[in-house]
């Protein structure tokens, strides 16, 4: 009775691995994209506070991004930060390097690294999940 379910766990986790590695490609893609176009720089300030809920009853998890505001040939635009924080009181007021797409300035961001560590992440449990599954389905095909 061990044997199917060694089966069924290791195709649960191959499944995984390979939605990780497909979701992230695609994500990553997007931002490869997005990096080409966005090729000029400004510098943004801090204009405000964006306050994200998650939870069902809205006050499990609230997280807190800076709105950076920048302008663009004499028009004012907003780009919201990638890295976040539990309080608002922790958002600093200070500047930072906002990139922009030229033909299109509301396109933009500013936090590379964070999405490059999220696509690390997801590429390396896409990759884990994917050998622990084949590791398992392996298992039971040429041990048992």
């Amino acid at each position: 009775m061990v044997f199917p379910i060694l089966i069924f766990v290791g195709s649960v986790f191959l499944i995984m691995g390979i939605l990780f590695l497909i979701i992230i490609s695609i994500v990553k893609k997007y931002y490869e994209k997005l990096y080409l176009k966005c090729s000029k720089t400004t510098t943004g300030i801090v204009d405000g506070v964006w306050e994200h809920w998650s939870g069902p009853d809205r006050n499990d998890m609230r997280s807190y991004y800076p709105i950076y505001k920048y302008i663009v040939d004499g028009k004012e635009y907003k780009c919201r930060g990638a890295i976040g924080t539990y309080s608002p009181n922790n958002i600093q007021n200070g500047t930072k390097t906002i990139y922009y797409n030229p033909s299109n300035p509301s396109e933009s961001y500013c936090d590379k690294e964070t999405n490059n560590g999220i696509i690390k992440l997801f590429k390396i449990l896409g990759i884990c999940f994917s050998i622990i599954g084949l590791v398992l389905i392996l298992l039971k095909i040429l041990v048992f």
